[in-house]
């Protein structure tokens, strides 16, 4: 599976073929594959983006649950995850302060 938050393209690859693809910017997304006669389900879900960019897949074969697997970009534990978080909102406190700024330029002039 590979997906661009950017774009919104999904795609989704077994054994190296594409298999499916789309465009999606929902936090969640079921995408739907059949393989040789089995009908498949991979559930993509964006949960706690803020703190950690985690992302849920769940694989359903034939409606059965099979396995879930949770990834995180930012790991609690690590010092990268401390300073990408740190950074991340001091950029937001410094477009929020341009903006503000600017906007009170405009309704003062």
């Amino acid at each position: 599976y590979k997906g661009s938050s950017w774009s919104g393209k999904e795609a989704l690859y077994v054994d190296g073929q594409c298999v499916n693809t789309k465009r999606s910017f929902k936090r969640k997304s079921v995408t739907a594959f059949q393989i040789e006669g089995e009908q498949y389900e991979l559930e993509i879900q964006a949960v706690k983006i803020i703190t950690q960019g985690q992302i849920n897949a769940a694989l359903i074969k034939n409606g059965v649950h099979v396995k879930t697997i949770k990834k995180a970009m930012l790991d609690k534990r690590s010092k990268l995850g401390k300073i990408d978080r740190i950074i991340s909102i001091l950029a937001c406190i410094s477009v929020g302060y341009f903006i503000g700024a600017y906007l009170i330029k405009l309704v003062m002039a």
